[in-house]
């Protein structure tokens, strides 16, 4: 294909046709040919891409997708465990206080009683069904990390009315005056 576009070139040049004329035609002649061969040349750039990755211990599992990744500056991950899991459980917590990430705190129920520790308390959907605490799973490890009590009392004339009050307070090894909770419902903007 290269010594036709020369041949070409060459007689177009002795017979005195443009130089844009030229450039035209030898362009003309590459986008004839580009199409064919580009499924080849991108296979082989994947192939090639996806032996790199292998030898840094890396397996693509869908290498067509490999050219699509290489404008991914940032990848983050989230493994709760989901798909080789049948529930969840919390690892722990990173505490952010004044602009800066502390130390993991394995246990959250050791952090001081304050706004995280309320947060982790009281911001839930959770209830009490026959005395069992029930509710969103992930909520249900938030409360549950905190190891404080959930109570709930309707009284007669409240038990048809969509919100009962609820009492969370801290375990009885600890001191700290009984907090309420309203449900958190996450149509509203806020929480009281």
């Amino acid at each position: 294909m290269i010594w036709k576009s020369d041949f070409n070139t060459h007689h177009r040049i002795r017979a005195n046709v443009g130089v844009d004329d030229i450039i035209r035609r030898a362009l003309d002649l590459v986008t004839v040919v580009i199409p064919p061969a580009l499924p080849v040349v991108m296979t082989v750039g994947v192939v090639l891409a996806q032996r790199r990755l292998l030898s840094h211990g890396i397996f693509c599992v869908n290498p067509t997708v490999i050219s699509v990744c290489g404008v991914i500056n940032v990848a983050c991950f989230d493994k709760t465990g989901t798909l080789t899991e049948d529930g969840l459980d919390m690892w722990g917590i990173i505490p952010y206080e004044d602009g800066l990430f502390a130390d993991p705190e394995l246990e959250p129920s050791e952090l001081d009683n304050g706004p995280l520790m309320e947060c982790l308390a009281t911001c839930h959907s959770l209830t009490l069904i026959e005395g069992v605490l029930c509710g969103d799973p992930l909520d249900l490890k938030m409360f549950q990390s905190t190891k404080w009590e959930l109570i709930e009392e309707a009284a007669d004339h409240c038990k048809f009315e969509m919100a009962v009050p609820a009492i969370v307070r801290p375990s009885s090894k600890t001191s700290l005056t009984e907090k309420i909770s309203e449900k958190f419902n996450g149509d509203v903007s806020h929480v009281i």
